[in-house]
């Protein structure tokens, strides 16, 4: 495999990198979230400043990446520390992308002036690699995706070193670090995995002999077996028992569940057939639409500029295929491999609830070479063949290359910018600063991550034990949890934990004490507790709940964010938790209520029309929405209409309608209620 690259453009592409790299840094740490957000926009940087196991497959090397970054005395908080440190993994996998480009289409010496503006359109691509729609979102936020594609160009650069020396004793080293990458890759999200089956394609066609050495055989196994064995750093990361540790994979077994991914139905979740969605219109249709929203598009300022990329990636296509087949049909490989293969596999069921382009990431990052090939050979072509005008026509063409970019940011800059974004840090912080003294709060969902890394990362609350609703099905975590908090009213041994699971039950009447003192107006609380499951079965959730409750016996203030059926008539809302109350009908009390949502929440952002609001605070803003209409509700039925009148004046001042865009039902409700106080 032949090089073009000189010395001189080898100097020259370090300006390139560092122009890239300035670029995206500043826009990176401009737009970047100053907070967390949802989901693993939480967990990773809640995992990542204890040193923690984060949910399967987990990412081992971006936590331990991260705890090293939060470790720094920099002087900013560990969220946006961590989220600027994502822009950095992103700013890096854009001058891979750069490095791979250059190696695999650097021009010829002869060129002269000319590599200039081909290394500038090369660069303009790869700031389009970094502005479009998919890495942009992921990269502000403190998550796997990105270095996954970070991965995705160390490996496409490790091949190509190995493709030039295929033929010399030194390829072994370097096939050792691709099968290093492949296997330390399992231990970032295991997406790159999908490019295994290209690399046995890219031996057989650059040096098939190779597989023919001893020496190749030793050299990628050994690398693969170090990569992989990474991976087991989670067990003794698991035994020193950190705040978080998902599966608590302590031991050889939980390990193997925990890399299997027992929790989601194991079997290393490979289950392609059969389909769970129609294959070519649903499945391959989304990921077209990803592709098209990052690279085939009408929408942005620039209009037609959006469609450049794709029509650049099929003449960068064309010319590999050219300058070599071999080379031209591996990348094709590449590609369908990440696009098509990771379809395949993912098996995504229709209307999935998390979009699936964070896993085309490599496939984009692909399309990119292509892109920037075939940019490159255009402004070589018209370098050659304008004569004396090939100044001025190389610069046209380079400028209308560079507005592929600057379509994409201007398009893109609205919707991904998430420096004013605080929805989840504010839903955390409302919750935990309301609470009384010692509580103890049961959390549904995944509500629960920017709980915790409030706690663990800013100290909020600590004398509040947050516990996860969903995960007190299983044994290990009510395990890990009595040993975590021994002062839990569970009366269990963490042995006991262990044989908890659902149980047989028939409707009944359980009959729970009150601590003299705690609550004065009984001394009992009859809860009814009505089967969960088919009609004859108890979710361990619930039993464990019931279990605290006649443990703890209303000596420490118990809530909840999402009330359980048998639970609802003993809970009284709160604004965005119910408190469980000793008794028979839960009366509303208006005055915490009306603290909590008039004096104490805040509503940051919720009514500007300005930051856009994802799914998620959508459904965090229902919440508030429906505790507003509680409050006005109960206003009205003690006949105070001008206090139900000012709480709907709040309400749409601070969670508006149309930002939220809740269920029908509440809307009719709301519609009442104004009719009630004479408004329209």
């Amino acid at each position: 495999m032949n090089t073009f690259t000189d010395r001189s453009q080898i100097t020259s592409l370090k300006w390139y990198i560092l122009g890239v790299s300035v670029i995206l840094l500043i826009v990176y740490w401009s737009t970047a979230y100053r907070s967390i957000t949802w989901w693993i926009g939480s967990e990773y940087p809640a995992v990542a400043v204890c040193l923690g196991v984060a949910h399967p497959p987990g990412s081992l090397i971006l936590t331990i990446l991260g705890w090293l970054v939060a470790a720094m005395p920099i002087g900013i908080s560990d969220a946006l520390l961590l989220n600027c440190f994502a822009g950095v993994m992103g700013v890096a996998a854009a001058v891979c992308c750069l490095l791979v480009v250059s190696r695999m289409y650097p021009g010829e010496v002869s060129d002269g002036g000319g590599a200039k503006f081909r290394f500038l359109g090369y660069a303009a691509i790869c700031l389009s690699l970094g502005l479009c729609s998919t890495t942009w979102h992921h990269v502000v936020i403190f998550q796997p995706y990105i270095l996954t594609m970070l991965f995705t160009g160390l490996l496409l650069l490790a091949m190509w070193r190995w493709g030039r020396r295929a033929e010399q004793p030194s390829a072994d080293q370097w096939l050792f670090v691709i099968l290093l990458l492949f296997g330390l890759d399992f231990s970032v999200h295991r997406t790159n995995l999908l490019l295994f089956p290209g690399l046995v394609v890219w031996i057989l066609l650059l040096n098939p002999r190779s597989l023919l050495r001893v020496r190749s055989w030793l050299a990628g196994t050994i690398g693969l077996v170090m990569g992989l064995s990474f991976q087991l750093l989670i067990i003794p990361l698991a035994r020193l028992h950190p705040a978080i540790s998902i599966n608590d994979p302590v031991n050889w077994q939980r390990f193997y569940e925990y890399v299997s991914l027992k929790q989601f139905g194991g079997g290393w979740l490979v289950n392609l057939f059969p389909r769970k969605a129609e294959f070519w219109s649903v499945q391959v249709g989304d990921y077209l639409r990803s592709l098209s929203n990052n690279f085939v598009f009408s929408d942005g300022p620039l209009g037609p500029v959006g469609f450049l990329p794709v029509f650049l990636a099929l003449a960068g296509i064309f010319v590999l295929w050219r300058r070599s087949w071999k080379i031209g049909l591996c990348f094709l490989i590449f590609f369908f491999l990440t696009s098509l293969g990771g379809v395949f596999y993912f098996n995504t069921p229709e209307h999935f609830f998390w979009p699936m382009d964070r896993h085309y990431l490599p496939s984009f990052f692909i399309f990119a070479i292509f892109t920037a090939v075939g940019t490159g050979s255009l402004l070589s072509r018209i370098w050659s063949h304008s004569g004396k005008y090939r100044i001025a026509a190389t610069t046209l063409c380079l400028l209308v290359v560079v507005s592929i970019p600057v379509n994409m940011f201007l398009r893109n800059l609205p919707i991904q910018d998430s420096s004013n974004r605080r929805f989840a840090h504010d839903f955390a912080h409302n919750i935990l600063q309301n609470l009384r003294p010692n509580a103890i709060l049961v959390v549904a969902g995944d509500n629960i991550w920017p709980l915790w890394y409030m706690q663990l990362a800013d100290g909020v609350r600590p004398d509040v034990t947050v516990l996860s609703l969903s995960l007190l099905n299983t044994s290990w975590y009510v395990s890990q949890s009595i040993s975590r908090y021994p002062d839990l009213p569970l009366g269990l041994s963490e042995e006991e934990a262990w044989d908890i699971g659902p149980r047989q039950w028939q409707d009944s009447v359980v009959t729970i004490a009150v601590t003299p003192g705690a609550v004065q107006s009984t001394d009992s609380l009859h809860v009814r507790v009505a089967p969960t499951v088919a009609d004859q079965y108890l979710m361990p959730q619930d039993l464990v709940l019931l279990q605290m409750l006649k443990e703890n016996q209303f000596r420490r203030p118990i809530y909840i964010t999402q009330p359980l059926l048998w639970l609802m008539p003993h809970t009284r809302p709160e604004g965005l938790v119910y408190h469980i109350v000793a008794e028979d009908t839960a009366q509303i009390d208006l005055d915490v209520l009306r603290h909590n949502l008039l004096n104490q929440y805040s509503y940051d952002g919720l009514a500007d029309s300005s930051i856009p609001m994802d799914k998620m605070t959508r459904w965090m803003a229902t919440s508030l929405y429906q505790g507003f209409l509680v409050l006005a509700q109960s206003e009205l039925q003690e006949g105070d209409t001008e206090a139900c009148r000012r709480t709907l004046e709040a309400l749409e001042q601070r969670v508006p309608l149309d930002r939220v865009n809740p269920p029908e039902h509440l809307t009719e409700f709301l519609k009442v209620l104004r009719t009630e106080v004479g408004e329209q």
